[in-house]
């Protein structure tokens, strides 16, 4: 994972470091960008980083498919377990479609998402297959 910002304070070895300033984080070809963050660990490892933004960006490659590219006001990631909360005006962009809503849990190892709370609704806007050529 990398870590940049405009500035930091904390100690990684304290398990707890704050971060402002355009922040980008960067694991694999996940691209996450945001104003400010915290990263927090456990028994020396990546546990929980956390963004906020005007918006919080996210963008990732989706194997074979082309980018996923997400949006929202605070970007909670759980680092071990793969899986990103995005709350707040949520927008997810993926080649075969859309989803809008207030909170989405997203799997990044899976695609899986679960996405709406009580009192909110969610848009999703899904595209068709490709045609496929016949000979």
């Amino acid at each position: 994972m990398s870590l940049k910002s405009d500035t930091s304070n904390g100690n990684l070895e304290e398990g707890r470091v704050t971060l402002a300033g355009n922040v980008e984080i960067t694991q694999g070809s996940l691209i996450i960008r945001a104003n400010s963050g915290e990263i927090l660990q456990v028994d020396g490892r990546f546990d929980r980083a956390n963004f906020d933004g005007t918006p919080v960006t996210i963008e990732q490659d989706i194997d074979g498919q082309g980018k996923l590219h997400a949006e929202a006001k605070r970007v909670e990631y759980q680092v071990e377990k793969e899986v990103i909360t995005l709350i707040g005006g949520v927008k997810i962009d993926r080649p075969r479609g859309s989803m809008r809503g207030e909170r989405i849990v997203y799997n990044l190892a899976t695609g899986d998402m679960d996405a709406g709370n009580s009192g909110s609704r969610v848009e999703l806007i899904i595209q068709p297959k490709p045609k496929t050529k016949t000979n």
